[in-house]
């Protein structure tokens, strides 16, 4: 498991949204609300609890403030829309670089079954889109942005990578 592979699972389980706000849970618990095994339940939290995501204690897991600020769905800087839609979209197309590459074109077709030009037309905008926009619109709104470091990640690491292109989005900056 990588740390976008945890970020991703947890933010598209809403994990971060059951532990808002809440006396820490246990894994069995929480695997009962986000309807999957105890044992990927448990891995997935300790996971998140050693990227610094989560604290873990003996009464169960609980959020840090920066994923109440940053990875709930209302959190005050949420950027759980965008991470949802990267985990959906945008992440998916890197799994077909290879074709990109070898046929010289977009990989929507493959990813989301149409056509690159076809992907952008006006009509109903996918639920992760719209909790992407969202969720800058809130982010920027409140003047933050997600740095290296601002979840725990060292920067340097290939744990912070995801927040550096995370950064970049949100506050319009390239990576350092």
């Amino acid at each position: 498991m990588t740390f976008i592979d945890a970020l991703f699972t947890a933010c598209k389980l809403k994990v971060f949204d059951l532990l808002k706000d809440e006396a820490p849970q246990k894994a069995v618990g929480i695997a009962s609300k986000v309807d999957a095994s105890v044992c990927g339940t448990e891995r997935l939290l300790d996971f998140c609890a050693g990227l610094g995501l989560l604290e873990k204690s003996e009464q169960g897991y609980s959020n840090t403030e920066a994923a109440n600020l940053y990875l709930t769905s209302d959190g005050d800087c949420s950027l759980h829309g965008l991470i949802v839609y990267s985990s959906e979209v945008t992440w998916n197309l890197f799994t077909h670089l290879e074709f990109a590459v070898r046929e010289g074109r977009h990989q929507h077709h493959r990813v989301q079954g149409k056509k690159a030009e076809d992907v952008f037309q006006v009509g109903e905008p996918p639920r992760s889109l719209s909790a992407w926009h969202a969720s800058c619109q809130g982010t920027l709104a409140h003047g933050a942005a997600w740095a290296p470091g601002s979840l725990g990640l060292q920067a340097g690491t290939s744990q912070s990578l995801g927040a550096v292109a995370v950064s970049s989005v949100t506050s319009g900056t390239g990576p350092p």
